[in-house]
């Protein structure tokens, strides 16, 4: 099992950290993991999340921190020069018998999903990888030649880009050409 726990629910950096896991839930699911995540928002709040974004893992509600105490991911961190205390974005693989086979304490939300893969020995999706999902969206995921180009885009079927997962102001910009190739490619998907 994949537990990571998230700061907040909606905010940029959640958005993307669980939207990575989201793409990355059939390679993960076939190495034998399942995905949760854990954040402090409320049952409702979270459920609007999965819901907007369509996240189809769990996401557990931890309000009073005990969860998060106990794995020792409430504490200082810092954020924007400044000393804070907060949830440490934070994910943990756990064997069969629950034991962390694997903690990684203060990951950034962006790279971090293959970042993980990467370390699981799992192969990164291939260049231009589509999906449809059930309401007919087209996500599509370009992998560069490093780290930094790596992007996600969401288009709806009138070949704008949607509101999800890249459109937060932590995401990675994507260039022009690379959005005309998957418009063309979106228009064609969705016609066949």
């Amino acid at each position: 099992m994949i537990l990571y726990f998230y700061p907040e629910a909606m905010t940029p950096g959640c958005t993307t950290e669980s939207c990575d896991f989201r793409d990355s839930l059939n390679p993960l699911a076939a190495a034998g993991y399942a995905v949760i995540g854990v954040s402090r928002d409320l049952p409702a709040k979270n459920k609007r999340f999965a819901e907007n974004d369509h996240l189809t893992f769990p996401l557990l509600s931890d309000p009073d921190r005990a969860v998060h105490e106990a794995y020792a991911v409430w504490g200082e961190k810092s954020m924007y020069g400044k000393t804070v205390t907060g949830v440490l974005r934070s994910t943990f693989v756990i064997d069969e018998e629950g034991r962390i086979e694997l903690a990684l304490y203060n990951v950034k939300a962006t790279g971090h999903v293959a970042a993980l893969r990467k370390k699981l020995g799992l192969a990164a999706q291939p260049v231009g990888q589509i999906a449809v999902s059930p309401r007919r969206r087209v996500a599509f995921t370009i992998v560069g030649v490093n780290s930094r180009m790596n992007a996600t885009m969401a288009t709806t079927t009138s070949g704008q880009p949607s509101s999800g997962c890249a459109s937060g102001p932590t995401s990675t910009p994507m260039p022009t050409a690379i959005w005309m190739i998957c418009h063309t490619m979106a228009a064609a998907r969705i016609q066949a």
